[in-house]
């Protein structure tokens, strides 16, 4: 299959990214999604590192034990949500090899994403959890934005599309976060998302009720919506 692009595309892009995987039909969607008036990230979030320990063996244990709390890998996350745990992790933060500010970990909330993965996945966390270096952490800052509907747009299959054809990585990097469009939709709006995503947490709505959701703010057409559906499978 051959297409041709105009190089104009590639200079305007961000660091100058060859997005090979954007055809032309794509590049109308990801244009109709930047051309709404947005925020992003960037400048509006603090970011945090998942804990090296140094030693895993040492600090790490498979099951609970005394003196020991849950610590989330990247394969913990899913959207929303946080699965049981698969390590928990004695917590002495001077001792480890690397480690973000505690304050970051112990935020009233915040959204935990994997990093190495080729999909987004960002999961709501207000119980202070701590995360291993597969999982980091965003703490966003933009006034009036409520956090669950930032994860709500970053877990939807548009926004998946948008991460691939854009970037095509298997690293979910800031510099990627950051420049993902924000909708400035209004609080009527937020409030119905943020409600869903409640539903969705306890298990009592479909994710995909919220997807078409936000397609629908975006005013897509159904050949666009199933193109996104059928890619984002």
């Amino acid at each position: 299959q051959y297409y041709t692009v105009n190089q104009k595309r590639w200079r305007n892009n961000r660091d100058y990214v060859f997005d090979i995987h954007a055809n032309g039909f794509d590049f109308a969607i990801i244009d109709k999604i930047y051309n709404t008036p947005h925020t992003v990230l960037e400048n509006q979030a603090d970011w945090a590192l998942g804990i090296v320990t140094g030693s895993n063996s040492r600090y790490i244990s498979a099951s609970p034990k005394t003196g020991y709390e849950e610590v989330y890998k990247g394969k913990d996350i899913e959207k929303f949500i946080l699965k049981k745990p698969s390590s928990y992790i004695q917590f002495v933060p001077d001792k480890f090899q690397q480690i973000a500010p505690i304050e970051k970990y112990r935020a009233k909330e915040k959204l935990i994403y994997r990093f190495i993965s080729k999909n987004l996945v960002f999961a709501y966390d207000d119980k202070q959890k701590l995360t291993l270096n597969s999982a980091n952490i965003i703490i966003p800052k933009i006034t009036d934005y409520p956090i669950k509907a930032i994860a709500a747009f970053f877990n939807s299959s548009l926004y998946q599309f948008i991460f691939q054809k854009k970037f095509a990585s298997i690293k979910v990097l800031r510099s990627h976060i950051e420049h993902l469009p924000l909708p400035l939709l209004g609080e009527k709006v937020f409030n119905e998302i943020v409600e869903m995503v409640d539903k969705v947490i306890q298990n009592q709505l479909s994710f995909d009720i919220i997807d078409d959701y936000i397609m629908d703010k975006y005013s897509l057409s159904t050949d666009e919506k199933n193109y996104i559906r059928e890619f984002s499978k």
